[in-house]
């Protein structure tokens, strides 16, 4: 029953990741340039307003996938070798890292500090001439003014050359949670290979059985027709 939680926890991380994740890359399309006309100002408030929404729902969703990650592995493996394991591999990924305790952090910035100043920017591709990147920007210095960061999100806010990218921040925490989960089901799979084979041959059995006693659509017409 836990690893079918961790399941339902992952899955609406992943969810709120890529519809973040595709609202920020429809920005920087040709579709989402037309937002900086001047008759869609309204439409560009919307947008980036929506965004706003997409990325306070991924916030949530970290916390709650790691949280009930660490609740789940003490729930079913208690205090053995691969709890241990786990607990070394999110240390590892996720609270040795400086980025990812900042977007951990995040959300009780949001809920104590309030919304974060973000703002559309269009830079000049270096190697393309006459195209740009769209992007939407987290202003450092207003998050820097909170008092609330922990340490490693106050170093990660201090090694910040500029303003933060909301897409680069999205992409590589999201790349922590994969390769963490990609890790933990190998691993899974690894501990309990025993069990998962034998079910696996009861499915192969029941298949076989099921196979041989099914009837064909031909057999069934005949028997529809008597």
């Amino acid at each position: 029953m836990g690893t079918m939680n961790l399941g339902v926890s992952h899955y609406i991380f992943m969810s709120n990741y890529n519809q973040l994740k595709d609202g920020l890359e429809f920005f920087d399309s040709k579709p989402g340039s037309k937002l900086w006309h001047i008759k869609n100002r309204d439409k560009m408030q919307q947008f980036k307003m929506e965004i706003m929404r997409l990325f306070h729902n991924y916030l949530a969703s970290v916390k709650s996938l790691v949280e009930h990650t660490r609740i789940i592995i003490r729930e079913v493996h208690g205090n053995n070798r691969f709890s241990k394991e786990c607990d070394l591999k999110i240390r590892e990924l996720f609270d040795n890292s400086a980025l990812s305790r900042f977007v951990q952090d995040f959300r009780n910035y949001i809920l104590h500090k309030g919304i974060p100043l973000m703002y559309a920017q269009e830079k000049a591709k270096e190697s393309i001439r006459f195209e740009s990147t769209n992007s939407l920007i987290l202003d450092l210095s207003s998050l820097k003014s909170w008092a609330g960061w922990k340490a490693k999100s106050k170093e990660y806010l201090d090694n910040a050359k500029e303003d933060i990218n909301l897409y680069d921040i999205t992409i590589s925490y999201g790349s922590l949670v994969n390769d963490f989960y990609t890790w933990f089901s190998r691993r899974q799979e690894e501990l309990f290979k025993e069990q998962f084979d034998q079910t696996q041959k009861l499915k192969d059995e029941y298949n076989k059985i099921v196979k041989k006693y099914m009837l064909s659509d031909e057999e069934i017409e005949a028997i529809e027709k008597r």
